[in-house]
């Protein structure tokens, strides 16, 4: 019996070891890579707009805390809070959230564009780009970098998406998105951007009927639920079949040539 005791005992404290291992490697490389995002905000044309997050959590899994959002060229991303919980091994996930919304702003109206809430488990790629300049982001790219999302839930107003897709971008270093989605809520949520003048009346009429057609119901509640995809192509943000809005070009920053002594 005592045996079995020194056998269980030396179990747990292998694993242990090799637990606080994990941790103290989650710890290295987040701390690593946010001082490297950080030193490079000038150089790598990013502006974080929120104080310096630290890792925390211990001893469950790692988490990181931040506020506010960033700003890269024409571009910002706009949020009370962003917590980033994961272990980062490549092809594991990492889960995303922004409990209090997210919203773009600067070259669109975040107003407009906004969620309430969104969650994502992000599959960690092997490489990710070196900075937001132009030319590193071209060399990503290249190398075919994307991240996939393993699922993702986003509520705004009345409308509840829930999916998965890949994001990536083009070779004019646009957004590329593709979502499967199952899309709730869309015909209250119409209703109300049409009655906002967010959405125009006959372009409201349309979609309502496009979705309509596309929509199977729940027998038990009467809820309507979609299965479409959610594209984000050649600066087009499609809905299944509607064309819903284009989106404006993000310009990212170049880093400045070398200036030699005359």
């Amino acid at each position: 019996m005592k045996r079995h005791y020194l056998i269980a005992g030396f179990i747990v404290l292998v694993a242990a070891v090799a637990y606080l291992g994990l941790w103290m490697y989650s710890a290295k490389w987040f701390s690593r890579e946010i001082d490297r995002l950080y030193a490079g905000t000038t150089k790598d044309g990013v502006i974080f707009l929120g104080a310096k997050p630290q890792l925390s959590n211990f001893p469950f899994v790692p988490e990181v805390r931040y506020t506010n959002g960033l700003q890269s060229g024409n571009f910002k991303l706009l949020f009370p809070k962003l917590v980033l919980r994961g272990y980062p091994l490549p092809h594991t996930n990492l889960h995303l959230s922004f409990p209090e919304g997210v919203a773009m702003g600067g070259m669109v109206d975040e107003k407009i564009w906004n969620l309430q809430f969104l969650e994502a488990d992000i599959s960690i790629p092997y490489h990710l780009p070196a900075s937001f300049y132009e030319e590193d982001l071209t060399a990503w790219i290249k190398a075919g970098g994307n991240i996939t999302v393993k699922n993702y839930n986003a509520t705004k107003g009345s409308l509840i998406a829930q999916g998965f897709g890949l994001l990536m971008l083009d070779e004019k270093l646009q957004p590329v998105f593709n979502f499967s989605s199952i899309i709730k809520g869309y015909d209250a949520f119409i209703a109300t951007q049409k009655n906002a003048n967010l959405i125009d009346p006959f372009a409201a009429a349309i979609g309502m009927s496009i979705l309509n057609s596309l929509s199977k119901t729940d027998e038990a509640t009467g809820e309507k639920t979609v299965t479409l995809s959610i594209i984000v192509q050649n600066q087009m943000l499609s809905v299944g079949p509607i064309q819903a809005l284009p989106l404006p070009l993000i310009v990212w920053d170049k880093r400045r040539p070398l200036v030699l002594p005359q």
